[in-house]
């Protein structure tokens, strides 16, 4: 079984006659942790991650930092 291909792999394999093209990609990624987190949530934490991506320089990924769950610890 081989490696999944990248983004770099497809980028290589396009042809332009005479042309240079130069690609760079950044990325956010988020994931829905908490039941509650609504779509429009998980979208907005990806692209708050996106803008830190860009920030950091180029061809970057950059994960949405996610709070952890709140829970009530009650006494016995």
């Amino acid at each position: 079984m081989g490696r999944a291909p990248t983004f770099n792999d497809y980028a290589a394999s396009c042809y332009l006659p005479k042309q240079t093209i130069n690609v760079t990609a950044s990325f956010g990624v988020a994931e829905q942790t908490q039941d509650d987190l609504s779509i429009e949530s998980i979208v907005g934490l990806a692209d708050t991650a996106l803008y830190q991506a860009k920030t950091m320089g180029r061809n970057r990924v950059n994960c949405a930092e996610m709070q952890p769950l709140e829970t009530e610890v009650q006494a016995g």
